[in-house]
Formats: C-alpha cells, structure tokens, sequence
C-alpha cells in the first residue's frame, strides 16, 4: 500500500471517509504526513465500505454517510489501534441496527465560539472577519454556509445563537473573542460576553455557555486591574491570550516564557483562582507571525 505523505497543506483534498484519516489542519498550521497506521484505517474503511454498499444496494460514497459509514469507520479504528469504541459489526452491516442501539445524544463542549459585537467599529477589522468566513465557505468546509448573505449579519449575535444552538447538537459552548486594540475593545469585550453567557444560561434554565475573559499582559500594572474586574465583577470563567497580537502602542507580541511580561499575569490568574488559560497558537495575528508559533 502506498502512503500519501503531503509536504504541504493539500489544497482540495477531500477524502469520503466519515471521520479524518489523518491530522488535518484549519490553515492555522501545517499537519503531519498521514502515518502508517492511519493509512491502514483508511484502506480498511475503503474496502469494506465497496463490500457493504454493494450488499445493500448504495454507491460507496453515499452508504458512508450513513450510521453504517461511521461505525465502519469506528471498526476500522477498533482493528488498527485496539478496541476502545463500543460497536458492533452488525451496526455497519445492517443500517437498521443502529436505532435499537442509539442512546442519548452525545455530550458536546464548543471550547471556541466566536461573533463580531455591533459595537465594534476597528477600521478593516469587519472585513477581515467575514472575509474568513467566505473563505470557509468557498472552500465547501461547511454546505450550509452557502445560504449566507455575506454580510456582517452572518457574524451577529443573533445568528451566532442560531448556529450554535438551534442548528447544531452542542451541549455547551464556550464564547470567545478575537483580539482588539485594548481588552476592553476586543471584537466582543468580555464585559459583552458574560452578559450573553448570563442571558443564555438564565433562558435555558441551565449551564449551557461559559465566557472567556481577555488578557493582554503587556499593558502590565492596567491588565492586571482589568483582570481582577474580569474576574471579580464578570465572572469569567478562564483566560484567553492573543501572543502574536500585542495591545494598541506595541511593535510585536509577547512569549508565554516571558518572566517579566507573562509571569505576573499568570500568577494573577492563579491568585484568582481561574487557572484556565487559552493560548492563541497558528493563525498569524499581529505584526511580527514569529510570536503566534510555539518555539
């Protein structure tokens, strides 16, 4: 069997299988070529999958989007890797199966949501915002997103409460927001997002959003401050960190080994007792990219 080891990010690739057969990556940073084992996955799903589609009278590509494609798929990994899903043969083989078998539906934690705040007004920020979420859709990552108006509509609040929670099967999600000049004046400010996360958790009577909080440690003495505020008077419920984006004054971003910079701030957080911290790695934001990559 040959492997495809890609040297780069394969742009329109697409595979049928119903889960990944290797690392992909969102464009925020380059994969590892598939493994031994990983191509192995593949070939099996493959094969059984022409065997079974032919047995029940469906073309390949179409029995793998069935219940019977994922459990294929939860068999051939089962087979490479050793047991650890629980799924029977007779669950690809018999697409009825599934339905005596299927439990409740599963429990889905969003660790990253994103929506642009009708009161932030950075110049060029907005177009850059949506222009990501164009881009996702041109590149077919997501059908329904062809129904999109292209407008900042489709990165509202109210959409975003669409999406998140009448469209999808998530559980909890977890607000987030993309950096700004300040804290203070990110694209959501943090004051914003635990006030949605209140709202949402109050309507449905139960916890179904945490917010993060914002830190920009480069500010020292006011990010300390703002933290406490955040912590103190929002509620946040954990931090997130842009390295690559420094504050509104500053040349470069910052490093997370930073003694002086990052240490204070991270004590901070421990002294407040939210000692959940999102780091920002990938995507190049801010002036100098070196700052978004680990090292």
């Amino acid at each position: 069997m040959s492997r495809r080891t890609p040297s780069h990010i394969q742009q329109g690739y697409t595979s049928t299988s119903p889960v990944p057969t290797q690392v992909v990556s969102s464009e925020e940073f380059l994969p590892p070529p598939q493994s031994i084992k990983q191509h192995q996955v593949e070939w099996l799903i493959n094969q059984s999958s022409t065997r079974l589609s032919s047995h029940l009278g469906m073309n390949r590509r179409d029995f793998l989007k069935t219940t019977g494609g994922m459990a294929l798929a939860f068999l051939a990994m089962n087979q490479v890797f050793g047991k650890f899903f629980d799924v029977l043969d007779v669950e690809a083989a018999e697409l009825q199966a599934v339905q005596a078998l299927k439990g409740d539906i599963p429990f889905i934690f969003d660790v990253q949501t994103h929506y642009v705040s009708s009161s932030f007004n950075q110049p060029g920020w907005k177009e850059g915002l949506l222009g990501l979420r164009r881009r996702a859709k041109e590149m077919g990552l997501n059908p329904k997103l062809s129904g999109d108006r292209g407008t900042m509509e489709d990165l509202s609040l109210e959409n975003y409460i669409k999406e998140v929670f009448l469209d999808s099967d998530t559980s909890i999600g977890l607000i987030s927001t993309p950096p700004g000049p300040y804290p203070w004046e990110a694209v959501v400010p943090p004051k914003e997002m635990t006030h949605i996360r209140d709202a949402i958790n109050r309507l449905t009577a139960s916890q179904r959003m945490l917010a993060h909080g914002l830190v920009m440690p480069q500010l020292g003495k006011v990010d300390l401050e703002y933290m406490v505020q955040q912590a103190e008077t929002f509620k946040v419920d954990a931090w997130k960190c842009y390295t690559g984006s420094p504050p509104k004054g500053f040349e470069h971003g910052w490093w997370l080994s930073d003694e002086k910079i990052a240490y204070p701030m991270l004590e901070k957080a421990q002294a407040l007792n939210i000692n959940n911290i999102c780091a920002h790695k990938g995507l190049p934001l801010g002036p100098v990219p070196d700052y978004n990559h680990p090292r």
